[in-house]
This record gives structure tokens, sequence and C-alpha cells, in this order.
């Protein structure tokens, strides 16, 4: 299971979003969110092997992706003609 959190400026995800995923039945639980975890959220998830990526973790996805879309652009062949 996956859950995917919004959250506004200066707020942080919880326990209770964490808690949801570990009642879930899945094979991974994750929980991606746009900001940070408490403290409590991180031990919450931690103890039950839930993936918490936060704000910093999606930037590095994003500039990964990016930077293989860039690579990979790069070592196309020029169009031929027909």
């Amino acid at each position: 299971m996956v859950q995917a959190e919004q959250y506004g400026e200066d707020k942080k995800v919880g326990v209770d979003a964490i808690n949801e995923v570990v009642g879930a039945d899945g094979y991974y639980k994750i929980v991606i969110n746009n900001r940070y975890y408490t403290d409590a959220a991180k031990i919450t998830g931690k103890r039950n092997g839930v993936i918490l990526l936060d704000r910093d973790d999606l930037v590095r996805m994003l500039n990964h992706q990016y930077n293989d879309a860039q690579i990979r652009y790069s070592k196309q062949k020029e169009p031929i003609d027909i």
C-alpha cells in the first residue's frame, strides 16, 4: 500500500497517517508526503516496517529522473528523413 499525503507549510505528518498504512494489507507499506514527519511518526514507521518518504526524498527522486531523462535524450540519434 502506498499512501500519499499533502500538507501545508510548517505542518508535519503524524502517527495517524502511519497507523493507517500499518493496518493495511500489502507487502510494501509506504507513506509519501510533501513535507516532513514528526519524531513519533518516524519511530512508529520504523517499528512497523513502513517506508517514509519526505520532501527531500521526493526532490532527490525527481532530480534523478530528470538527469536520467537528459542522458537518454542526449544519446538519441538524429531522426532519419523518409
